[in-house]
């Protein structure tokens, strides 16, 4: 579904087209959220299957990687409190939707089938857990219980409500910064940046491999900035922009 085919109000995301000035190799990054219609993930299926199949495209895409039991085991027993934060966290902010077929939504993870040659490269659950502090933790914990709180005894009307408002106004109120600036105060950014930082090392991977191969990075919306800064400093130029349908 393109943009053009939305109603007015749609929430879209961006599909951002860069060609390298030397070896002429395209990378489309696909800038996705990860709750959304059923037709949105299947455009992007297609988009990535077609590139694949059709090109020749590599594919990699962002999945926080879960560590082995051994290595948990390892990590300590403050590092292994916050990685459950983590994962509190996420769910916390998945309940925001309530029963997701209520809305016609589904989740990125039951939608997109990943492929066993697509490329998994970002943080694993213990990288992130070190980099958050304590007072961190503290106020993911308190702001998920406080959600629980506010959306199990809110009219289901009112909740959708309340979150589609802040879908739809993301451009003066953005939504997802918001939430992480909340979560995990300052350290969002650089979290941010960590994980972009292990997708632009594999981008410079591949281009050693092969410079001529094109690609397509899967990752969250809130990439989508720095790893085009990424692509524009290892000689990438910005060709294109398309946009799909999330929500309409």
């Amino acid at each position: 579904m393109s943009v053009q085919e939305a109603e007015t109000g749609a929430v879209t995301t961006s599909i951002h087209t860069y060609v390298h000035r030397e070896y002429e190799n395209q990378v489309d990054v696909i800038g996705a959220i990860h709750v959304a219609q059923l037709p949105y993930y299947e455009a992007i299926q297609g988009l990535i299957d077609s590139k694949h199949d059709d090109n020749g495209a590599v594919v990699h895409y962002e999945q926080i990687i879960k560590n082995t039991p051994e290595e948990f085991q390892q990590a300590g027993r403050a590092v292994r409190a916050r990685a459950e934060c983590v994962r509190v966290m996420m769910r916390g902010v998945y309940g925001l939707f309530g029963d997701l077929e209520e809305w016609g939504l589904v989740k990125q993870t039951s939608a997109i089938t990943l492929r066993d040659d697509w490329q998994n490269y970002d943080a694993t659950e213990i990288d992130l857990a070190r980099r958050l502090s304590s007072f961190a933790l503290r106020r993911h914990t308190l702001f998920v219980r406080g959600m629980k709180w506010l959306y199990e005894d809110m009219d289901p009307e009112e909740r959708q409500k309340m979150v589609k408002e802040a879908l739809m106004d993301r451009e003066e109120r953005p939504f997802s910064p918001r939430i992480l600036k909340l979560l995990i105060g300052d350290l969002s950014k650089q979290i941010v940046d960590y994980r972009n930082d292990i997708e632009l090392e594999a981008v410079d991977g591949q281009i050693q491999d092969d410079p001529e191969t094109d690609m397509v990075l899967l990752w969250g919306e809130g990439h989508l900035k720095g790893l085009g800064q990424g692509l524009l400093g290892r000689g990438f130029v910005k060709v294109d922009e398309d946009k799909l349908v999330a929500m309409d």
